[in-house]
């Protein structure tokens, strides 16, 4: 090897750390004036659930006092339970949704 040589060394693989995005959940909240049946129009309307999970859902919420609705990234999580909270106001409802982080 001479002076004019030059050892090309391969550099060192970087890796870059992903890390996955935060889930947040949609979350349903019982009250005591929303009538069951708009209830299950709403889960249908706002996040296309078929009548059997829709229901199911809106018994959750019911008995338990909430129910996960869907999970989703921040920002579809808070734009879903905003559009689903608008479409409650719209109806003369008072049913809420919130997303909140998993």
């Amino acid at each position: 090897m001479s002076e004019s040589d030059v050892i090309i060394k391969p550099k060192d693989v970087v890796k870059e750390k992903t890390t996955e995005p935060s889930m947040y959940s949609v979350v349903l909240h019982n009250d005591a004036r929303t009538p069951r049946a708009f209830v299950v129009v709403a889960l249908k309307t706002c996040f296309n659930k078929v009548e059997r999970e829709a229901e199911k859902i809106m018994l959750e919420a019911h008995e338990e006092g909430h129910a996960v609705v869907a999970t989703f990234s921040r920002e579809i999580a808070e734009s879903k339970a905003a559009k689903a909270n608008d479409f409650s106001v719209k109806h003369g409802q008072v049913l809420l949704f919130t997303a909140e982080k998993q």
